[in-house]
């Protein structure tokens, strides 16, 4: 069985019958909460998912941008919607990562009841040509040679790249030094000119410089090779088992919402995802869509998992946010 994000997906198993008090859900029309602004990868995803499901339910399925405070204004807004179906979150690692944070968010983890798993983006770990390491045992070996001295880049505090850096700190075991960035461009053009050694970056926006030579991809941080991609391995077949991190994409509603009706929204949603089209169209984005999507249960078990992962990497790492 794989690890990470992998190891959670299912087949899906057939669907139980949907009980006559909800047979004809939905009624009325259906909102998709997703906390940042219109035109990111879970903005398009959550557009694709609700034209379809539009067309399949013959209901209207909007899409309400709540962006602010890093998802905490959308989640908090869905957290406190009637747990009846007709308000769903797009959820995404801040969601687990959040409650590390910040000690004082208007909801609980609790909240929410999951539905489905829909999507990664896989990460990818980078060096300067430069850098005297081609691998990630190289770099290991030359953190504990000479602690601290080593710098990684990140697009941002807290971000998944920093994160990424700081799991990797934990897992091995070493020190390296944090330089965060205001963006992931700065960032890469302070490692493509050899300022910064490496950094744990999205995968999609690495692969041009990956495919000209200009960095040197060292491992990916999926639990598999990327299909572009195939001689580059991942950090568990690195050494680092378990080690995970991705940007995802999964739908959740509000404590209390019916089983019958959390089945419904997730079968449907996870036979939107067999769309050739709206696979290319989040392949552009750098996402990859789950073959079939996690269920429920699974999808509940990841984000618990990724709940504990972070707040353990960021107690060790002491990150705070304002």
């Amino acid at each position: 069985m794989t690890s990470g994000l992998l190891r959670f997906i299912v087949v899906a198993a057939a669907l139980l019958p949907f009980p006559p008090a909800f047979a004809q859900y939905p009624e009325h029309p259906v909102r998709i909460i997703v906390p940042v602004a219109a035109g990111g990868g879970s903005d398009i995803l959550a557009r694709s998912i609700a034209d379809k499901l539009s067309a399949m339910w013959e209901e209207k399925v909007v899409v309400d941008n709540r962006p602010g405070a890093g998802h905490v204004l959308g989640t908090a807004a869905a957290a406190k919607a009637a747990p009846d179906g007709y308000t769903i979150l797009m959820v995404g690692m801040p969601h687990a990562v959040n409650p590390a944070l910040q000690s004082k968010l208007p909801y609980r983890s609790d909240d929410f009841d999951p539905v489905i798993l829909l999507a990664q983006a896989p990460i990818v770990l980078v060096a300067s040509p430069a850098a005297p390491f081609t691998s990630v045992a190289e770099l290991v070996q030359a953190a504990r040679k000479s602690p601290g001295d080593i710098s990684f880049a990140s697009t941002s505090p807290a971000g998944s790249g920093h994160l990424a850096g700081e799991l990797l700190k934990l897992s091995a075991q070493i020190d390296m030094l944090h330089i965060p960035y205001k963006g992931s461009s700065a960032a890469l053009q302070d490692v493509l000119g050899g300022r910064v050694p490496v950094m744990f970056d999205a995968l999609v926006t690495a692969a041009p410089h990956i495919k000209s030579g200009n960095l040197r991809a060292l491992a990916v941080t999926v639990g598999t090779r990327a299909a572009d991609f195939p001689d580059v391995p991942t950090m568990q077949e690195a050494g680092y088992a378990g080690f995970f991190v991705a940007g995802y994409l999964g739908l959740v509603v509000p404590k209390g919402t019916p089983a019958a009706v959390i089945d419904k929204i997730g079968a449907d949603a996870a036979s939107v995802l067999r769309d050739p089209e709206i696979v290319d169209r989040l392949h552009t984005q750098g996402w990859e869509i789950l073959p079939i999507g996690a269920s429920a249960e699974v999808f509940g078990e990841f984000l618990r998992s990724e709940e504990q992962k972070w707040a353990d990497v960021v107690r060790a790492a002491k990150i705070t946010v304002e």
